[in-house]
């Protein structure tokens, strides 16, 4: 299920169809890293994504894809168990 807040629109679908490849962030990165692994909801794991850094946060193109990812939650990434950038979801696709 998929909703759109601005024409009031909930969309049903399959699963697959809610699948995230890549992710925009507006954040920082504290340490400049090509591969990283990104938590994109609390208690998920970690997805191992390419990072590149962008005028003002990041972009990530995700190995696997994830699921329940939306706008406004929180993209963090980790190098092992140190957390190398941290920024708000702005696109998903």
């Amino acid at each position: 299920m998929k909703n759109d807040a601005a024409t009031n629109t909930v969309t049903v679908g399959p699963r697959e169809a809610l699948a995230v490849r890549a992710v925009e962030a507006r954040g920082r990165l504290h340490l400049p890293v090509e591969r990283a692994g990104a938590k994109l909801r609390y208690r998920s794991e970690a997805i191992p994504a390419s990072v590149a850094e962008t005028s003002d946060g990041f972009r990530l193109e995700l190995d696997e894809p994830a699921y329940g990812v939306a706008r406004g939650q929180f993209a963090v990434l980790y190098a092992d168990d140190a957390v190398v950038g941290a920024g708000a979801i702005t696109d998903v696709a």
